[in-house]
């Protein structure tokens, strides 16, 4: 019992640890059951993309840095796979410099599953400075904002880009993966009160609750909130990956701190009634 009592705490430092990175590795595929109605927001932007006829254009905004990536990345990767599966065309930009690689990444590893071809069936636009102004730019005249693609490629002679011009026309609704300013508000602002474009937004879990009543009052038609919107839509999909990964190691984390907490009292109490012997 002494022995108990004087655990040295990096011990319960290293089984948290262990409760972390083993699911991570070694996904345990913990099963999630989505609700409609408790994640109706994730299954409206599901439902939406779902609904897409063929050769639809959709237009994924990758608005994030490697900060945010383990909850934002999985949305667009599993957005961009979804799209890809229905025959659904894709074109990406980033408000953020560091999510051009980010939107690049989803891209080719969706392709390379989907069979599909860059300039054909998706084209990765880079990034642009200016915030608002930049969406706005974006909004009004694409090809004129974007003149060439990542690659260098004039975006005049891009074929998935050939019916999108003016106002984002033929643009079937617009993703923003978005980990703060430039992001949700600022495609709302121009996307959807400006243009009426439809606008589904994937954000972090902690700025979740500050965009709800967006999707609430309809000027966002989807939110994918935090790694467990992610893993909601990874389910919808049919499709685990990362975040359902990250759900497995945060359900395993909690267990185990759950679990040590309780070890803790019980051996406080078991303390305390020796004294009272005493």
């Amino acid at each position: 019992m002494k022995k108990i009592f004087e655990l040295d705490r990096r011990i319960i430092f290293l089984f948290i640890a262990l409760a972390v990175v083993v699911p991570l590795l070694f996904p345990l595929r913990i099963p999630i059951i989505v609700d409609k109605e408790d994640s109706k927001a994730v299954y409206s932007s599901f439902a939406f993309i779902d609904s897409l006829p063929e050769n639809s254009i959709i237009l994924v905004s990758f608005d994030f840095d490697p900060a945010a990536a383990p909850e934002l990345y999985p949305m667009g990767k599993s957005i961009i796979e979804h799209a890809f599966s229905k025959n659904v065309n894709v074109i990406t930009v980033a408000l953020w410099p560091q999510g051009v690689r980010f939107a690049e990444n989803a891209l080719n590893e969706a392709a390379l599953k989907y069979d599909k071809e860059r300039w054909i069936n998706f084209v990765n636009l880079g990034y642009k400075s200016g915030g608002v102004v930049a969406i706005d730019n974006i909004a009004g005249d694409i090809k004129k904002t974007c003149p060439r693609d990542l690659t260098g490629r004039s975006t005049k002679d891009i074929e998935v880009l050939k019916e999108v011009n003016f106002n984002l026309d033929k643009i079937a609704v617009i993703v923003t993966l978005s980990a703060g300013d430039p992001g949700v508000i600022g495609w709302v602002q121009i996307g959807k009160d400006k243009y009426g474009k439809n606008i589904i937004a994937g954000c972090t879990a902690v700025s979740a609750p500050a965009y709800s009543p967006y999707f609430n009052s309809g000027q966002l038609i989807g939110l994918i909130g935090g790694m467990a919107g992610a893993a909601d839509y990874e389910q919808l999909l049919d499709s685990p990956g990362m975040a359902s990964s990250g759900m497995d190691a945060q359900s395993i984390a909690h267990i185990c701190i759950i679990a040590f907490i309780l070890f803790g009292n019980v051996i406080y109490f078991i303390q305390k009634r020796g004294k009272k012997i005493d």
